[in-house]
């Protein structure tokens, strides 16, 4: 018994994604099932519904080599779009390094191409706004 993938995802699934991007984390474009061929990003070779008395069970056969959902992600974490304005970051260079703010706007001074390699930021102690490279930010997961 093969369990059925719709064609697109589910109003519900984009909706999830758009508030991922929103927050500024990385989401992958969606695919069908099929462009994963059992691996699930894990780094375990799977078989789906390998028992027919248990759809959606998932039989383990192999620990594969390469990346998994466990390694680091590189900079920049916001993918090609970079940082959302309102996105809080954690300043990681010069005299405010460690300061939390929240992205103003994502510069391309370069090139249109990849993701920005600028930003603009709420300067830390408030007094208007701070432009720093791209490689200056990380993703602020907490305001401690």
């Amino acid at each position: 018994m093969a369990v059925s993938q719709p064609a697109a995802p589910s109003a519900l699934a984009e909706a999830v994604r758009q508030e991922l991007i929103a927050a500024g984390l990385p989401v992958l474009p969606w695919q069908p099932r099929e462009a994963f061929p059992g691996t699930e990003a894990t780094g375990y070779r799977v078989e789906r519904d390998a028992d027919d008395y248990r759809p959606g069970e998932l039989l383990v056969l192999e620990q594969q080599s390469g990346p998994t959902w466990r390694d680091p992600v590189g900079p920049p974490l916001a993918g090609l779009g970079g940082y959302l304005p309102g996105v809080r970051v954690r300043l990681t260079e010069g005299v405010h390094a460690g300061f939390i703010t929240a992205v103003v706007e994502a510069r391309h001074t370069t090139s249109l191409d990849g993701p920005p390699d600028v930003y603009l930021v709420e300067h830390p102690q408030g007094t208007g706004e701070l432009q720093v490279s791209a490689t200056a930010v990380e993703l602020a997961y907490e305001d401690t």
